[in-house]
């Protein structure tokens, strides 16, 4: 291995100490390449999977070009598993409350955030949609995506961020529109769209579980410039569909809003299952 990098332990049998950057493993002229830098690690309860991810973390923050973005699901009393040294660095960690609504608890991340390439936008969308409802028919994603064209507009008309409420708004009051040459008139969408419509409605109607999640512009202050984000999701079910949801959101959402183009920033995400 290249001997730059932080130890992370010790050989099973020389003994000696076991450096590792997954950054210098992507260059072309590393002893040892690999073409991704994924990690997975595996063990029995109490055997330091935690503490590995915690000094390997700590230790490369000593590096000026290192971020981290930790996904931190594990924990006790309603706090994660990187609370403690969330609050050694005086870090605020980002808490994703379920149900929240409007009580103000929870942090909010919207889909349709500025951040993520309207494209891209569309595609959080289906994922959102077929994790609630099963797969979504051809109709189905014509109609969701004349809603998403329409709440991008009328956003835009209004000088302020889209959000998923707008979309509901384009599936139950649709404007006709055309499929190449084939008018569709305001009903065929209404009804193409109802999947989409009722799956949404969980996501925006005050009164359902999912609620405050989603449906609003992102929460101010998230500062995602800063070298380790810790997103605690300790008060999020872990079954049910709360969580994959919010996978397909983050992901995106960071892969967008954290990933800068062109800056030397070497950055790692971390989910701790």
């Amino acid at each position: 291995m290249d001997p730059r990098g932080v130890i992370i332990g010790r050989e099973a049998y020389s003994g000696k100490a076991y450096i590792y950057d997954p950054f210098v493993l992507y260059n072309p002229q590393a002893r040892v390449r690999l073409a991704s830098g994924h990690a997975l690690i595996l063990g029995k309860s109490g055997y330091g999977k935690s503490a590995l991810e915690k000094t390997y973390v700590l230790r490369q923050l000593r590096f000026l070009d290192r971020s981290f973005a930790i996904l931190d699901a594990q924990g006790e009393d309603g706090a994660g598993e990187w609370d403690g040294i969330a609050q050694q660095l005086g870090i605020t960690p980002i808490r994703l409350v379920y149900g929240a609504g409007d009580i103000g608890e929870g942090v909010r991340i919207n889909p349709l955030d500025p951040r993520i390439p309207a494209e891209h936008q569309f595609k959080v969308l289906v994922s959102m949609m077929e994790i609630l409802t099963g797969t979504l028919t051809s109709q189905t994603k014509f109609a969701l995506a004349e809603a998403h064209k329409t709440a991008i507009a009328a956003a835009r008309e209004q000088q302020r961020v889209a959000i998923l409420s707008d979309v509901l708004d384009g599936l139950t009051a649709p404007q006709p529109t055309l499929l190449g040459q084939q008018p569709v008139t305001p009903e065929e969408l209404v009804e193409w769209g109802q999947p989409a419509a009722l799956a949404l409605d969980s996501l925006c109607n005050p009164s359902r579980d999912l609620a405050g999640m989603f449906d609003g512009p992102t929460t101010e202050g998230i500062d995602l410039d800063a070298r380790l984000i810790i997103f605690d999701l300790t008060k999020l079910p872990r079954e049910g569909e709360a969580m994959p949801l919010l996978m397909a959101v983050i992901g995106p959402w960071l892969r967008f809003g954290w990933n800068k183009p062109n800056d030397r920033i070497k950055r790692t995400l971390i989910v701790e299952e």
